[in-house]
C-alpha cells in the first residue's frame, strides 16, 4: 500500500480516486444494499474485472475501532 485508502469512490486524504476504486464502491454498496458483507471472492463473484490484487478489505467491530489514520481529522465515520 502506498498511503492511499479508499472509503467510497475516492481516498478522503486528497480525493484521488481509480477505476478499481469506483468499480469496487459500486460493488460494495450493491452488496450492502442485499445485506452482504463484501468480501473477494463475493467480488469476483459479482464481476469484479480488475486485478483483485489491488484490493484489500478490512473490517473492524466499530467504526471507532478503525486506527486513526483510517478516519481522516481524526473522526470515525461509518464505512
Amino acid at each position: 500500500m502506498d498511503g492511499e485508502f479508499f472509503r467510497g469512490v475516492s481516498c478522503p486524504r486528497d480525493g484521488f480516486s481509480s477505476e478499481t476504486s469506483t468499480e469496487i464502491s459500486h460493488l460494495g454498496a450493491a452488496m450492502r444494499s442485499e445485506g452482504l458483507e463484501p468480501t473477494l471472492d463475493l467480488l469476483v463473484e459479482r464481476g469484479f474485472a480488475g486485478n483483485i490484487e489491488e484490493v484489500i478489505i478490512v473490517e473492524f467491530a466499530s467504526p471507532e475501532l478503525a486506527p486513526e489514520w483510517f478516519t481522516p481529522n481524526g473522526r470515525p465515520s461509518s464505512f
